[in-house]
């Protein structure tokens, strides 16, 4: 008990807080996220298009207790990520990373439809060609888009970060994993 016989039980405020969040319609949790999300990404980033932003916020549903987490973990719809997870990379960043990634964005770069089933189709498609299992490539991808080995589905936030942001960030991750896999 505290002050004057109160009791707060932060868990449980957790647990009320992540309810409202999973029953909330995803157009009235983005409406919610703007001033958190701004605070992160700057306010012109943070509500420049409400219909991404209510896709964001549907895809953090269940991952996001409080809407300061769901802020933070919105933040890689928005920019690239500054680091990436040495745990992450050290399991898939391998000696063929690099070339993985130079098929995936020459792939990406020539395909036409870029929503999460068009993407699946592609990655499935791909990882067939090269004999290798779905997650040697989605990781691969994952690790690109948010700097880390776990996210929302890898499809829907390539899709939510776009194409040209996708491209450029596993271009980005290439360059790295490539000095990576010199220096070992």
């Amino acid at each position: 008990m505290g002050k004057a016989g109160a009791v707060f039980d932060k868990e449980k405020l957790l647990w009320v807080s992540h309810q409202w969040i999973q029953a909330a319609a995803p157009e009235r949790l983005a409406a919610a996220l703007v001033p958190f999300l701004a605070l992160l990404v700057g306010p012109a980033a943070a509500a420049a298009d409400r219909t991404r932003l209510a896709a964001i916020a549907a895809s953090l549903k269940e991952r996001a207790r409080t809407l300061v987490e769901m802020a933070e973990q919105a933040a890689i719809y928005f920019s690239s990520p500054a680091d990436w997870d040495p745990q992450a990379t050290a399991k898939f960043w391998g000696p063929e990373a690099p070339q993985r990634y130079y098929v995936l964005i020459k792939r990406i770069e020539a395909q036409g439809a870029f929503d999460p089933e068009s993407l699946e189709g592609l990655y499935r498609g791909l990882a067939a060609e090269m004999g290798l299992k779905l997650v040697d490539l989605a990781q691969l991808t994952r690790i690109a888009l948010t700097g880390k080995a776990a996210s929302p589905p890898v499809f829907q936030v390539a899709a939510l970060v776009g194409k040209a942001d996708t491209v450029a960030r596993l271009k980005a991750a290439r360059a790295v994993a490539e000095r990576a896999v010199a220096e070992r």
